[in-house]
């Protein structure tokens, strides 16, 4: 028997802020539909201001200031892993612990990160949306 207390949002939000890696539910545009409690921590930010806004933007990936467009918008952005890998994750594909280099800015400093990255396609009530997970 299922138990009832499973279905419930609440209780999976916490499953999700549990997990230490960064997870993140994204469009394709890799903006922000949900995150979990570790990925708002790296950021220095509360969850509810990450809605909306491209991972780049959230995570202040120093490429999102080149142009006002923010991220995704700047020639840099093409050879994106996060970008790339959230892509095929669109598409239907999985992508396993691929490895990145981010430089965030993080006041005045650039803080240098390396992340293995892996993305599965989630589609729900017809939307198609990516599991980002970044782990160091």
């Amino acid at each position: 028997m299922e138990e009832q207390w499973l279905r419930q949002t609440d209780f999976l939000q916490h499953i999700f802020d549990a997990v230490p890696s960064l997870l993140f539910l994204v469009d394709d545009d890799v903006r922000i539909i949900n995150l979990n409690a570790a990925a708002a921590r790296l950021a220095d930010e509360e969850k509810k201001s990450a809605t909306q806004q491209r991972g780049g933007d959230f995570l202040h990936c120093i490429f999102s200031y080149e142009t006002p467009e923010g991220c995704g918008r700047s020639s840099h952005c093409r050879d994106c892993v996060i970008r790339r890998s959230v892509g095929k994750a669109i598409q239907g594909e999985c992508v396993y612990r691929e490895t990145t280099r981010m430089n965030l800015l993080k006041g005045d400093s650039i803080t240098e990160i390396y992340v293995s990255v892996t993305t599965s396609p989630i589609y729900y009530r017809g939307r198609k949306l990516a599991l980002l997970v970044m782990e160091d």
